[in-house]
C-alpha cells in the first residue's frame, strides 16, 4: 500500500520544477540530505526510478517520473473534489487577479497542497498581462483577490503592503562603464511587461535618477526576455535584485544604481467571509511574501 505524504509530493514537484536536490532544497528551505532521503523513500514505495540523476548536469523527470507528476496533479483536484462531495456544497468561487510570473513561479507550484486543505475554496484567476485596470475592477468589486506589484512611492489604497525589494538599473559591465564615462542618460533601456503600466513606472523611478527621457532599445512583456537581451549588452534594465539572481545564470549582470523600491501588495474583498480572507492571506503572504519563490513554506492554507 503506498503511504505518500503531501510533504513528498510537495517535494517532488519542487525538484522536478527546479531539476536540482539543491536548488529545490533551497526553495523549500530544507536541508539538500532532507530531500534526496524523501525522493529515495518516494521512489522505494513507487517502485520506480522518478528522476534521471546525472553527474553535473540538471536533473529530469524520467517518463515514469512524468507519469508520476500527472498523477500527483489529478490526485489534487480529486482531493478537491471530495472535499466538494462531503461538504455538500459546490466551493466558494474567488475571482483573483495575479500577474504572470507571480502565478507561473510562486503560486502555481504551491496549489496542490493548497486546493487539498482548502476544499471550499474555487480559485478562478483572472488573466490580465499588463494590470493596468486592477485598481479599477477592484473599486467596482470585479474581483474578490488581487497580488500587484508597485513602486513603494504609490499610495497603497485598498491593498496591503506584503513585500519590498529595492530595484536597481542593471546592465553588463561594458555598459557600466561606458554609464560611469558618458552618464546614465547614455545607456538604452530595456522596458519589460510594457502595455501600459509597467512602462510609466518605469520611466518614473528613472526620472527619480535624473533620467528623464532614457532611450528605449525595445520592450517586451516578460522579464525573462529583458534580462536575456540585457545580458547580450543590448541595454539596461529595472529589476529586482533576486529576479536578475535567478535569472541571469551566467552573472553577466551588474547593479549601476537604485532606483527605488518595488512593493508586492495584497487585496482581500471585505465580500468574503472573515475565515476564508484569513486563509488567503496566509497563502499568499507565505508563497508570494519574500524575495524567492517558496514552494514549501510553511503549511499554506491551514489558518
Amino acid at each position: 500500500m503506498f503511504r505518500f505524504t503531501p510533504r513528498q509530493l510537495e517535494i517532488f514537484l519542487a525538484v522536478g520544477r527546479a531539476q536540482s536536490f539543491r536548488q529545490a532544497s533551497e526553495n523549500l528551505r530544507i536541508s539538500q540530505a532532507a530531500v534526496s532521503e524523501q525522493m529515495r523513500a518516494l521512489e522505494q514505495q513507487v517502485g520506480a526510478t522518478l528522476f534521471h540523476r546525472r553527474a553535473g548536469r540538471s536533473m529530469s523527470l524520467t517518463p515514469e517520473g512524468e507519469r508520476f507528476r500527472e498523477g500527483v496533479m489529478a490526485f489534487a483536484q480529486k482531493g478537491h473534489e471530495l472535499g466538494r462531495l462531503f461538504r455538500g456544497a459546490a466551493p466558494q468561487k474567488v475571482r483573483i487577479f495575479i500577474g504572470t510570473f507571480l502565478l507561473n513561479e510562486y503560486v502555481r507550484p504551491a496549489l496542490p497542497r493548497f486546493l487539498m486543505e482548502n476544499s471550499d475554496i474555487a480559485l478562478d484567476f483572472v488573466h490580465n498581462e499588463s494590470g493596468a485596470d486592477v485598481d479599477d475592477q477592484v473599486a467596482r468589486g470585479m474581483l474578490d483577490c488581487a497580488i500587484f506589484s508597485r513602486p513603494q512611492s504609490d499610495p497603497p489604497g485598498a491593498f496591503e503592503p506584503i513585500f519590498a525589494e529595492p530595484a536597481f538599473v542593471f546592465a553588463t559591465r561594458e555598459l557600466r562603464d561606458r554609464a560611469q564615462a558618458q552618464g546614465l542618460q547614455s545607456l538604452p533601456f530595456i522596458s519589460w511587461n510594457i502595455p501600459p503600466l509597467r512602462s510609466c513606472d518605469q520611466l518614473r523611478m528613472l526620472a527619480s535618477v535624473g533620467i528623464m527621457q532614457p532611450t528605449l532599445h525595445s520592450e517586451v512583456q516578460h522579464h525573462e526576455v529583458a534580462v536575456e537581451l540585457a545580458t547580450q549588452g543590448a541595454g539596461a534594465v529595472i529589476m529586482l535584485h533576486s529576479t536578475v539572481q535567478r535569472l541571469d545564470c551566467g552573472h553577466r549582470l551588474v547593479p549601476i544604481v537604485k532606483v527605488g523600491t518595488w512593493e508586492r501588495r495584497l487585496f482581500l474583498s471585505q465580500s468574503l467571509d472573515q475565515g476564508m480572507r484569513d486563509r488567503l492571506a496566509l497563502f499568499f503572504r507565505e508563497i508570494v511574501g519574500n524575495g524567492e519563490p517558496r514552494r514549501g513554506g510553511g503549511r499554506p492554507g491551514s489558518a
